[in-house]
């Protein structure tokens, strides 16, 4: 049933209680699993005064390192993981990431955080549901 799980990652608190519970998932389901992060370019958006920004940037390096911080932590509890740098909006970029690799589990925290480690509610989590064409595992 649930043969390819994606655990979507931003090297926080929340998104290493999701690992955890893929640890628990995979062995169960015995289903290879993915980790990936996405890498945003700084967008802007215009208003009345100029440009402004719309988005922080999270450098492709910076998304590399969250990625293999959980495959890592995945390999230390026997489960080996493959690693992936996605491009965009995280929420977009891993609802079609999961769509064009078949999987059949999304597994995300439920808060993230911003680059200067503030944690933020989980837009993320909160957008999947209505973008993934698979199940959604948010993990409080």
């Amino acid at each position: 049933m649930y043969r390819k799980i994606l655990l979507g990652t931003d090297g926080s608190l929340a998104s290493r209680k999701a690992t955890a519970t893929v640890v628990a998932l995979a062995e169960a389901l015995q289903a290879q699993v993915t980790v990936a992060a996405a890498a945003v370019a700084r967008s802007s958006r215009v208003t009345e005064w100029g440009f402004e920004p719309s988005e922080e940037a999270i450098p492709h390096e910076l998304a590399e390192r969250w990625a293999r911080d959980e495959a890592t932590w995945l390999a230390e509890h026997g489960l080996e993981a493959d690693i992936r740098v996605l491009e965009g909006r995280a929420a977009e970029a891993l609802a079609k990431h999961a769509a064009e690799g078949a999987f059949d589990l999304l597994v995300v925290g439920h808060r993230g955080r911003s680059l200067s480690g503030v944690p933020r509610l989980g837009s993320v989590a909160a957008e999947l549901p209505d973008l993934a064409h698979c199940p959604v595992v948010i993990v409080p």
